[in-house]
């Protein structure tokens, strides 16, 4: 039995580790599954004269030059070539850091990697980038953590926001609002010519939006990043400090990591001010009109010559729309065609359009499908004026009908293919 200090990582029926034998190489992989050095190689790099029994309770018995481990078994897959092997999903542990991924290693707590790892590319792709140890104390992520805190907001009296293990927050009398979003490269922006403080302000602006369509007023963000290594996380946060200032939604905490690709993951809390309920997509009925509070697709416009627009959410037009009694209101962050049929769907009624109001220098289809312009489109009662929006159509009693001047209303939007 190992010492307690050991530990092994189960991946099939029990095995006792036996003493390794010499390798046998494999006409399939180079190296046979029943026991093996790690390879001679990692990538070019000599990797010591490490012996491995591949069992299912492998354990090391000495770890490979460049790797420096606490005092704990480190399990290969089968077939482990590069470092890397083809079994159930592992995790590397950086001290108290942890990069998931598919192609690492279990078990073991790495706690050092030299730069011979650092400098072979062919590892990259598994281990991820690495900084070579020791780290400077102020190149890490409490460094980047502490740039992101001084270009926001700091905490009112009360409340612990960006610093601990989690922000603490006054809760908030009647409804509490609860919306995520996220967005990634070369899905929703193109960096060849969208600057990183426009990503920062659109992923924090689509929540916001979310808010507003309930009537809501936004409250507080948490805002989760993953960059690639190089990235300009002071850009990118500059954008979303003017966000969370236009909007009066502070950022109170996060989480970064690092990845292939950009991707901004924003969750907020939203509140009803003045007790009432939130306006639903559900809640239209048959005979309601339909309005938009202005006219849409500029963003698309913008976004077909290249252009990144700063689309504003439309907090005050939502809470002016719930106060005055609409029956239901969505965001047109998917483009009319799509967002007036999601409402229509969940109220179970059909929507006939008579009108597109489309912005300057955009075309009906961009007004139609292009998204992102975070106009609302609500609906009221009939016997009911509204303080704002434009009349665009009225709701029916056919759940199937989606029409627009009596004809089939284009099936345009925003749609991921999951």
């Amino acid at each position: 039995m190992p010492p307690a200090s050991r530990r092994t990582t189960r991946r099939g029926p029990a095995c006792t580790a036996r003493r390794s034998r010499r390798p046998t190489p494999s006409a399939g992989r180079g190296w046979s599954s029943r026991s093996s050095t790690l390879p001679e190689r990692l990538g070019g790099r000599e990797a010591g004269r490490t012996h491995v029994d591949l069992c299912p309770d492998a354990e090391v018995r000495r770890a490979p030059a460049g790797v420096e481990l606490e005092d704990h078994a480190l399990a290969l897959a089968e077939h482990a070539e590069d470092g890397a092997g083809e079994g159930v999903l592992r995790q590397v542990e950086l001290g108290a850091v942890g990069i998931a991924h598919d192609h690492a290693f279990t078990g073991a707590r790495v706690v050092r990697l030299d730069d011979t790892l650092q400098e072979n590319n062919s590892l990259r792709p598994t281990l991820g980038c690495i900084a070579p140890y020791p780290r400077p104390a102020t190149s890490g992520e409490f460094d980047l953590i502490e740039r992101i805190r001084s270009r926001l907001a700091g905490p009112v009296d009360g409340e612990t926001w960006i610093g601990d293990d989690a922000a603490v927050v006054r809760a908030p009398e009647g409804p509490l609002l609860l919306a995520t979003d996220v967005i990634v490269e070369g899905v929703h922006f193109d960096l060849s010519w969208a600057g990183l403080d426009d990503v920062g302000w659109q992923a924090l602006t689509v929540n916001v939006s979310d808010i507003a369509a309930m009537g809501g007023r936004p409250r507080h963000a948490l805002v989760s990043l993953t960059m690639p290594p190089g990235s300009d996380v002071d850009r990118l946060y500059d954008g979303l400090a003017e966000a969370a200032q236009a909007w009066r939604c502070p950022i109170v905490g996060g989480d970064v990591s690092s990845g292939p690709v950009l991707v901004v993951s924003v969750a907020l809390t939203g509140t009803i001010e003045g007790g009432g309920a939130p306006v639903l997509r559900s809640g239209a009925r048959p005979g309601d009109r339909v309005f938009v509070t202005g006219p849409l697709g500029a963003t698309a416009a913008a976004r077909r010559v290249r252009r990144f627009a700063r689309a504003p959410a439309r907090v005050a037009d939502g809470e002016a729309a719930r106060l005055a009694r609409a029956t239901a209101m969505i965001d047109g962050s998917d483009g009319l065609a799509a967002d007036v049929g999601h409402l229509a769907a969940e109220s179970g009624v059909g929507i006939a359009l008579d009108t597109v109001p489309v912005a300057p220098g955009a075309t009906r289809e961009d007004a139609l499908g292009g998204g992102e312009d975070y106009e609302l489109v609500f609906t009221m009662p009939a016997d009911r004026e509204p303080p704002l929006g434009i009349a665009i159509g009225v709701c029916t009693d056919d759940p199937e009908e989606r029409t627009l001047n009596g004809g089939p209303l284009p099936a345009l939007g925003w749609e991921h293919s999951l």
